[in-house]
């Protein structure tokens, strides 16, 4: 079977990254990373399948109770669409109910694996594991800095109080 010839040529989008590097980084930035995550792959299945939503608006909408189930919704169900128009099987929304209420870190696993393997049925494997942008650096390593920025501020208030 070639490569389907679905959405734009597969080029930048066509990328990968492994579950333990999405898990070590949202962990790392106290979650922060997977609204990067979320933004990179909305905007990459939106181009795939055609269509213009806003991946920032959809990210932002995260925020939002039961708003951001809905939004999340809306990204597994394109997922589940592209997979199918490359031959492989949908994804069913049951699965996404379950998984994203009661196991969000399962979840986000499947939603990871399911990408990859369909980026690599897209490109008949030639995929490649994903650069560490400037963006995703920032995304993992700007919260934690700016926790030991507040507790180093923290002590140096506490100290001054002290001496005072």
């Amino acid at each position: 079977m070639g490569v389907p010839a679905v959405g734009p040529a597969a080029g930048e989008l066509a990328i990968k990254r492994s579950l333990v590097r999405c898990m070590l980084a949202t962990v790392l930035s106290f979650g922060v990373y997977s609204f990067w995550w979320f933004y990179q792959y909305r905007r990459r299945v939106s181009a795939e399948l055609g269509k213009a939503d806003d991946a920032g608006l959809h990210t932002a909408g995260l925020l939002v109770p039961f708003l951001n189930y809905y939004i999340i919704y809306l990204l597994w169900n394109d997922i589940s669409d592209a997979r199918v128009r490359v031959g492989l099987s949908d994804v069913p929304a049951v699965a996404y109910v379950i998984g994203s209420i009661f196991v969000a870190p399962i979840f986000y696993g499947i939603v990871n694996a399911e990408l990859n393997e369909y980026w690599d049925r897209r490109t008949g494997g030639r995929a490649i594991e994903a650069p560490w942008t400037a963006g995703e650096k920032l995304a993992t390593l700007l919260p934690p800095a700016a926790f030991v920025g507040f507790l180093l501020l923290l002590v140096v208030i506490a100290e001054l109080a002290a001496s005072s």
